[in-house]
């Protein structure tokens, strides 16, 4: 990992990844049985799956033909998280949770990996 950035910061970005069950240490990324070096490697965040919207008989009981604007949402996406090595010498890939949260979490992630592996 490089020493460009602040203790405090590798810090947070290291417990980030341990979140997400990969540990970054020393210019090394590992999880999942599979490791390799930072320094070439991309990381991607990709959504699969929908988010449905649907009518509850509660809502149409309340709102009654306002109903239809007031769809009760599910989200069922996957998240992946994927952390791909130079040359593709190796894969790690995560399976989240489909929170939204979760999402901009593991984004935020990729981008702060993607900046230390091209340092």
């Amino acid at each position: 990992m490089s020493k460009a950035i602040g203790w405090v910061e590798r810090q947070q970005f290291e417990a980030q990844a341990r979140l997400f069950g990969i540990k970054v240490k020393n210019g090394t990324v590992s999880g999942k049985g599979n490791s390799g070096p930072v320094a070439g490697a991309h990381a991607t965040v990709e959504s699969v799956g929908e988010l449905q919207k649907r009518y509850t008989a509660t809502r149409m009981l309340l709102t009654g033909p306002f109903a239809l604007a007031f769809k009760k949402k599910r989200d069922e996406r996957q998240i992946f998280l994927t952390i791909i090595g130079a040359d593709d010498a190796y894969t790690i890939l995560i399976e989240l949770k489909g929170d939204p949260k979760h999402q901009a979490s593991a984004r935020q992630f990729a981008a702060r990996f993607n900046s230390l592996a091209s340092s």
